[in-house]
């Protein structure tokens, strides 16, 4: 029983992450797209906005691709303690 759980848990973060990582992209280029208009550059409100948008996704891409690729494929964070730092590191300047 344990084991269909495991691979229900792979197939639902390879699916469901994988769609979240897409539309989470989709909508922060829609965002970058909008927001480097000339007549929204004049605030500087926009321009927060605008680089909230491009860190979201880096964070976005450093968080959940390594869970989408670990599902199937061996995790490269277990073997490297540097790499899991950094990326740990980069996952909260970029939310911050």
């Amino acid at each position: 029983m344990s084991s269909s759980l495991v691979d229900i848990q792979k197939i639902m973060t390879q699916n469901v992450l994988s769609v979240v990582l897409t539309l989470g992209v989709i909508g922060n280029l829609i965002l970058i797209a909008v927001f480097s208009q000339y007549n929204h550059l004049l605030t500087s409100c926009s321009y927060y906005l605008l680089s909230a948008a491009v860190l979201s996704i880096v964070d976005n891409n450093w968080a959940v691709v390594p869970l989408i690729w670990s599902a199937y494929h061996p995790d490269p964070l277990e073997n490297s303690l540097a790499l899991c730092r950094i990326r740990g590191y980069i996952i909260h300047i970029c939310a911050m």
